[in-house]
C-alpha cells in the first residue's frame, strides 16, 4: 500500500479508484468483455486460410490366380504429391454466428454497468469509511472532554470533602461515572483505530490522518419531494440495469439456439495448386500439374442431431424465464430500498433536531446543578445525573447525525445516482481540521 498524510477527502477518494481490487477486477473484466465482442464479430468477416499437404504412397501388389499362363509378378507403385491452397470464406446466411455476435455485444456492455457499479459500490463503501473515522474522531473528541470535566470535578470534590462538605457516597459516585467515562475513551480509541484500518482496506492506502467536519451537516434529504417520483428513479440502479441486460443476453442466446435448426449458407474462393509424381514397377514416373481457381456456395441443412438442439433450446428459453423474474424481483428490491432509505432519512432528520435540542436543555441543566450545587441550594447528585445524561445523550446525537449522511449516500446508490458530485460536495463539507490515527496499548 501507499501512503496518506493528511489527505483531503477527494484526494484519498482518486488513490483508492486508482488501487481498489473490486474496481481494477471490474475494469479488467470489462477489457476482457471488449475483446470477446471483438471475437464474435470476427466469426461474421471473411475468412482468409493457406493450406498445404504433402504426401507418398507406397504399394505393393501380388497377384494370385490358377492360371499357369499369367503372370504372377509383384507389382510396385509409389506415387509423391504436394499440394497448395488458398481459400477465401463469407458466411451469407449464418443466424446462430449472428446472435452469438448479439449477444456478446450485450455481454461486454453487461461487464461495462459491472464496472460502473463496482466503481459505485467503492463511493459508497469510500464515504461510509471516511465518515466511520470522522464520528470515531468526533466521539473520542467528545469523551476526553468529558473526561478532563470530571478530573476538574473530582478535584474540587475531593477537596470538598476533606472538609466535610461532600458525602462519601457522592464522591464514589463521581469517581465510578469518571471510571466509565475512562472505558469509554479506551472503546473510543480501539474504534477509531478500527475505522483508519477499514479506510486504508477501502482505498489500499495507508491512511494516518483525514479531514474532520469543519461545520454543521446541512439538510441533505428534500423532504418535500414525493416518494412515487423517487421510486421511478429505480431503472437508474446498477443491479436493476444488470437485471435487464440479463434478459436480453438470455433471449439472444435463446434466439441463437433456435436459430441452430435453420440451414448456413457459406461461399468459398479458393486457388489450388497440386504436383504428383507417380511410379508404376519402376517405370519412368507420369507427372500431374493442377491449379486453378475454385468458387462455389455451400448450404448446409442441419437433419437430425439426437435431440440436442431442441434441449438446448429449451434450457435457454428457461433461462430467459428466469431472467424475467429476477428482473422483476431486482425491480420491487430497489423500489422498497428507495422507500425504506427515504422514511427513515425524514424520520432520523426530525430526531437529529429532537435530539439538538435535548443536548442544549440537559447542558443547561447540569449548568444549572452545579449553580445550584456550589451555590448551596442544591445536591450534587443532581450534577453526577445531568453529567451522566449528556454524555448519553451527546454520543447518540454524534451517532445519528453521521449514520444520516450514511443513509442519504446509500439513497443515492440504490436511485444509481451516487457520483462525484457527491463525492466533491462532501470534500467541501469534511475540510476542518485533521483527524488522526491513534495508538491502542496492546
Amino acid at each position: 500500500m501507499s501512503a496518506a498524510h493528511g489527505s483531503t477527502l477527494i484526494e484519498l477518494y482518486s488513490n483508492g479508484v486508482k488501487n481498489n481490487l473490486s474496481v481494477n477486477a471490474e475494469r479488467v473484466a470489462y477489457l476482457a468483455g471488449l475483446e470477446g465482442e471483438k471475437q464474435s464479430f470476427a466469426q461474421l468477416l471473411p475468412q482468409l486460410k493457406l493450406s498445404a499437404h504433402v504426401r507418398y504412397d507406397a504399394q505393393t501388389q501380388a497377384l494370385d490366380t490358377h492360371n499357369l499362363l499369367q503372370y504372377k509378378g509383384a507389382q510396385k507403385s509409389a506415387s509423391d504429391a504436394a499440394e497448395y491452397e488458398l481459400g477465401l470464406s463469407q458466411r451469407l446466411f449464418d443466424l446462430p454466428a449472428y446472435y452469438d455476435y448479439k449477444s456478446s455485444q450485450y455481454g461486454s456492455t453487461q461487464a461495462k454497468v459491472k464496472f460502473q457499479q463496482a466503481l459505485s459500490t467503492y463511493t459508497s463503501d469510500f464515504l461510509s469509511a471516511y465518515l466511520d473515522v470522522v464520528e470515531a474522531q468526533e466521539k473520542l473528541l467528545f469523551i476526553q472532554e468529558t473526561l478532563d470535566a470530571y478530573e476538574k470535578q473530582s478535584s474540587i470534590i475531593t477537596n470538598r470533602y476533606a472538609v466535610g462538605l461532600v458525602k462519601i457516597s457522592e464522591l464514589k459516585e463521581s469517581e465510578s461515572q469518571q471510571l466509565k467515562v475512562e472505558s469509554d475513551e479506551i472503546l473510543a480509541k480501539n474504534d477509531l483505530a478500527l475505522a483508519f484500518e477499514q479506510l486504508s482496506l477501502v482505498t489500499q492506502v495507508d491512511v494516518d490522518a483525514i479531514h474532520a467536519l469543519s461545520g454543521e451537516i446541512p439538510v441533505l434529504h428534500n423532504p418535500a419531494e414525493s416518494i412515487t417520483h423517487l421510486q421511478k428513479k429505480f431503472k437508474n440502479n446498477w443491479g436493476f440495469k444488470l437485471a435487464s441486460l440479463d434478459l436480453t443476453v438470455a433471449n439472444e442466446n435463446w434466439k441463437a439456439k433456435k436459430a441452430k435448426h435453420l440451414p448456413t449458407v457459406t461461399s468459398r474462393l479458393s486457388y489450388t495448386d497440386s504436383n504428383t509424381d507417380s511410379t508404376y514397377n519402376f517405370q519412368h514416373p507420369d507427372t500431374l500439374n493442377r491449379h486453378g481457381w475454385n468458387i462455389g456456395v455451400y448450404l448446409e441443412m442441419p437433419i437430425y442431431n439426437g435431440g440436442g438442439v431442441s434441449s438446448a433450446s429449451s434450457e435457454a428459453k428457461l433461462s430467459m424465464e428466469r431472467a424475467k423474474y429476477m428482473k422483476k424481483l431486482k425491480q420491487l428490491e430497489v423500489k422498497q430500498q428507495i422507500l425504506k432509505n427515504h422514511r427513515t432519512l425524514r424520520a432520523i432528520s426530525h430526531s437529529l433536531a429532537a435530539n439538538g435540542l435535548a443536548v442544549e436543555a440537559v447542558e443547561l441543566a447540569l449548568k444549572n446543578s452545579e449553580d445550584e450545587y456550589f451555590s448551596g441550594l442544591g445536591p450534587f447528585s443532581r450534577v453526577l445525573d445531568n453529567r451522566a445524561r449528556l454524555m448519553s445523550e451527546k454520543v447518540q446525537l454524534i451517532q445519528e447525525k453521521y449514520q444520516y449522511v450514511k443513509l442519504y449516500i446509500s439513497l443515492k446508490e440504490v436511485m444509481g445516482e451516487l457520483s462525484n458530485t457527491e463525492v466533491g460536495f462532501l470534500n467541501r463539507l469534511f475540510s476542518g481540521v485533521l483527524a488522526q490515527r491513534v495508538t491502542v496499548d496492546k
